[in-house]
């Protein structure tokens, strides 16, 4: 008996896992729009420590020398359009270095960033973060050997938030002086000068729970592999 095996149902199948990829590509492409604002936490330590601004988007620590002022430290949140995984401009940052008595500045503070999103339409989350705060002693008279420097402790948060069934984070990038065209670790604060920078985040995808997602190599393979023995099948076997 001759038995004939259509391909067209193995084709048909490829063109399916081809297809499904594509999609699967195409809908992680979310956009999101909105404002960002901040407020600073209490700090650490908290105690025997000069410090005021809890609360605000202001916040400056230390006793000023004579002839010279507290450290001021603001973070003002800005409009965003981004997609995810792509680095944005999230606050513009103002830090004055003043000069000030020894012991009388904290060492860390806590950053809350919350998102107040146009697009996609759901509740604003807020993401906190810890920034160290590093001074140098002023022993040399020169206002960059003797700057202080600012860093985030930790880029990732602990919060994420759910847009179509998918977990979202906020990663903080780093400190730019030119728009993002370089980003850096550390904001260097020149001693008895008032600096700028602006904080880049992005929106990137929460650790998976779970299963993965089949990815678009995995995909491709499996429409590959049927395209293969769907040619082999089509010959006349007696």
């Amino acid at each position: 008996m001759v038995h004939f095996i259509n391909s067209n149902l193995f084709k048909t199948s490829a063109l399916t896992l081809v297809t499904l990829a594509s999609t699967t590509q195409v809908a992680k492409a979310i956009s999101f729009q909105g404002m960002a604002t901040s407020t600073f936490g209490t700090p650490t330590p908290s105690t025997g420590v000069v410090f005021s601004g809890v609360g605000t988007n202001t916040f400056s620590t230390g006793t000023p020398i004579t002839g010279s002022s507290a450290n001021i430290f603001t973070v003002d949140g800005l409009n965003f359009s981004t997609t995810e995984n792509t680095q944005f401009a999230v606050a513009d940052l103002t830090y004055t270095n003043g000069r000030t008595v020894t012991g009388t500045n904290i060492d860390t503070v806590p950053v809350t960033l919350s998102l107040d999103f146009i697009t996609p339409i759901i509740s604003s989350p807020s993401f906190t973060f810890t920034f160290d705060l590093d001074l140098t002693p002023n022993t040399t008279g020169d206002p960059v050997l003797d700057a202080d420097t600012l860093s985030v402790v930790d880029v990732f948060s602990t919060t994420n938030f759910n847009v179509g069934g998918e977990l979202f984070t906020l990663k903080l990038l780093g400190f730019s002086d030119d728009s993002g065209a370089t980003i850096n670790n550390v904001f260097t604060l020149p001693e008895d000068a008032t600096t700028t920078s602006q904080l880049f985040a992005s929106i990137t995808a929460a650790t998976p729970k779970g299963v993965p997602e089949p990815n678009l190599t995995t995909l491709l393979l499996l429409g590959a592999g049927a395209m293969v023995i769907g040619k082999g099948k089509n010959k006349v076997h007696s």
